[in-house]
C-alpha cells in the first residue's frame, strides 16, 4: 500500500490506479446481518440479484472513527469523469 500512497503524492494518478487494481481480489464477499427489520432487510437481499451493494449510511456505523480520515478529490474526480451526483 505504500506504493499506491507514493504515486498519489507524486499525482501519478493514472498509475495509482492501476497499481491499486492489482491488489483488488477477483471476488469481493460483504457479510450483512439481518434484523427484526422486514423492509432493510428486504433492502439487503434485493440488492444482489441487480448486482448493488448495500451499505449502511456512514452515520449508522458503530466506529465513531469510521471515515474520518476519507480525503475526496473532487476535481480530480470529476477530470475522470465522475459526476457531483457519484462523488
Amino acid at each position: 500500500m505504500n506504493t499506491y500512497f507514493k504515486l498519489l503524492s507524486q499525482r501519478k494518478f493514472d498509475e495509482a490506479d492501476e497499481y491499486r487494481k492489482t491488489l483488488v481480489p477477483q471476488r469481493l464477499v460483504k457479510f450483512i446481518s439481518l434484523t427484526s427489520d422486514e423492509k432493510l432487510n428486504e433492502k439487503k437481499f434485493t440488492s444482489l440479484p441487480h448486482n448493488q451493494i448495500w451499505f449502511s449510511h456512514v452515520s449508522t456505523l458503530n466506529d465513531p472513527y469510521e471515515f474520518e480520515c476519507m480525503y475526496i478529490n473532487h476535481e480530480e474526480l470529476k477530470k475522470h469523469g465522475y459526476d457531483d451526483y457519484i462523488i
